[in-house]
């Protein structure tokens, strides 16, 4: 895997914030630790470096995976995994 440290952090400190205002910091990071175990598969991995893959696809799986594991979202989260599909940054969701 690629180091995301950098690509990384902008989004962690964006979701700190939102996650400190809305007092759901746990929250956030519940949901940020099972998407990085999922997203960390190498069969996952395998899917997001897929150039025939679409975006939308990515994220629908990303997400499918995560409600099959019976891991509630929210509607931020939601927004937060189409942004990084649509700007090719899934990948860095474990080190977020």
């Amino acid at each position: 895997m690629a180091d995301f440290e950098t690509t990384a952090r902008p989004y962690a400190r964006a979701i700190f914030e939102l996650a400190s205002v809305e007092g759901k910091l746990q929250a956030w990071e519940d949901l940020l630790s099972s998407a990085a175990l999922i997203a960390a598969d190498p069969q996952m991995q395998s899917v997001f470096e897929q150039p025939a893959v679409l975006a939308s696809q990515r994220a629908e799986l990303l997400l499918s995976v995560m409600d099959a594991a019976g891991v509630g979202t929210n509607n931020d989260f939601v927004n937060l995994v189409q942004l990084l599909a649509d700007n090719g940054r899934l990948p860095a969701i474990p080190a977020i």
